[in-house]
């Protein structure tokens, strides 16, 4: 996997904060939790009597793997085979194993090489491992254990090549009926790096965090070059295609937004840091020193954020 900035001490700090895993993170954190747990309750229904979930790319799992266990484990008609989490992240390991804790659930630390075995702890399982150099060395005559649930939310787009990452992991772990959740940021989500830049002529509503962006492109000009990635975490529709290409169906589809209210110097900091943001990529000290000066950063912005679930089924006709 690409070596991402939640590498770093500094990210999973901001995530954290822009994720909800700290204390007081505001209402919009109880909405968020709200939300991804009626989800992962409505998957619950879906599934059969024994399941076995693996997410990739895993974080904190608060969002959606934790909850998804929960839901699990307090249902009387269902049994937990196996529940792995994956991420190249040790700090994003450390704290999902804070998570689990926190949640009076029990982890076990393996490798990635014991999901080549029959049967995995009935415990969570946490792995810190790059799955990108899994992918480059698969070999399809290996026949790694086999999941009903695969959950690959704000992943791919951190991969140096999703589609062949993907495509190994449909091949490799997935189960004949099996499940693939997959999520994408949405309303001002979509603006929070500047990634919209190819958007930036669409009919979007009017905010004032868009706005700003408008502004600072007005005002950068064709200096440098914009970030314009093919998958970006605000459009997974290339690879909501990609799964329907190979007889995935779409069973359920859940978006909630809310609000979050910035601070200038939160503001100030998100978009001056360039491993997080194309807001100063690129662009020499001259530009950059320009755009400080004429781009006008609000003392506070409420940012309406968001996500979009797709939950898909593996069909074969």
């Amino acid at each position: 996997m690409a070596h991402h900035v939640y590498c770093t001490k500094e990210a999973v700090k901001k995530y954290n904060r822009s994720h909800g895993l700290v204390k007081n993170g505001g209402s919009w954190v109880n909405k968020a939790k709200v939300f991804f747990n009626g989800v992962a309750m409505e998957l619950n229904k879906q599934l059969g009597e024994e399941v076995s979930v693996l997410d990739i790319g895993v974080g904190h799992g608060g969002w959606f793997f934790i909850p998804l266990i929960i839901s699990l484990r307090n249902s009387c008609e269902k049994r937990l085979k196996a529940a792995v989490g994956i991420d190249n992240s040790k700090l994003m390991i450390q704290d999902l194993i804070n998570n689990i804790g926190n949640h009076k659930l029990n982890y076990k630390e393996i490798n990635l090489e014991d999901l080549f075995k029959d049967t995995l702890p009935t415990d969570i399982s946490v792995i810190n491992a790059d799955i990108e150099q899994f992918v480059y060395e698969w070999d399809p005559q290996k026949n790694p254990y086999k999941f009903d649930v695969v959950i690959l939310m704000g992943f791919l787009h951190h991969t140096i090549n999703w589609r062949q990452t993907l495509s190994v992991i449909v091949n490799s772990f997935l189960c004949p009926d099996s499940f693939v959740v997959i999520a994408e940021r949405n309303f001002d989500s979509s603006f929070l790096d500047g990634n919209f830049y190819r958007d930036i002529d669409k009919n979007t509503p009017s905010t004032p965090w868009r706005n700003l962006w408008l502004n600072y492109y007005k005002e950068r000009g064709r200096e440098g070059f914009p970030w314009v990635p093919e998958l970006r975490i605000s459009d997974y529709d290339p690879v909501l295609c990609s799964l329907l290409e190979m007889n995935f169906v779409i069973k359920m589809k859940s978006e909630k937004t809310w609000f979050i209210e910035y601070k200038k110097a939160e503001i100030s900091q998100w978009l001056e840091e360039p491993v997080f943001s194309n807001f100063y990529r690129s662009l020499n000290k001259t530009i950059i020193d320009k755009l400080k000066k004429t781009v006008s950063i609000p003392d506070n912005i409420s940012v309406c954020e968001g996500w979009r679930i797709y939950i898909l089924k593996r069909s074969f006709k």
